[in-house]
């Protein structure tokens, strides 16, 4: 037997998950871009955290990532966002993954598989 159910994830939560991710063998560089008029002033709670992750968690922003192209010249870019978040947890609940990040026990391959599950769709790295 299938239960679908909700689970609500706390922003400081995602932020953890995200900031834990061990990326440095195929990110080049994250860079934060807030929209016109994003309030990412606003959430006390994420304050302690980069500004990339900050960005991919508030409206209407992105964090820009730069992954190195395959034939060795220049860089490809991805936008992550709330959306492709939104996937990526959906894709992690999947995974044996998930149980670890839902006991707080994420280590930096759980947030690498987060991070690539959001962008790709599906672990390309590792």
């Amino acid at each position: 037997m299938r239960v679908k159910i909700e689970v609500t994830i706390a922003a400081t939560r995602i932020a953890d998950l995200l900031e834990v991710a061990v990326r440095g063998y195929w990110v080049d560089e994250i860079t934060p871009r807030f929209g016109k008029g994003a309030a990412h002033d606003d959430d006390y709670m994420l304050a302690d955290y980069s500004g990339w992750v900050v960005a991919a968690l508030t409206p209407h922003s992105e964090a820009v990532i730069e992954v190195p192209c395959n034939d060795g010249g220049g860089f490809d870019l991805y936008c992550l966002d709330r959306d492709k978040i939104a996937v990526g947890l959906t894709l992690l609940s999947r995974t044996q993954h998930w149980q670890d990040f839902m006991e707080g026990n994420e280590d930096g391959t759980t947030g690498d598989v987060f991070m690539q599950l959001c962008l790709f769709g599906e672990v390309v790295f590792g």
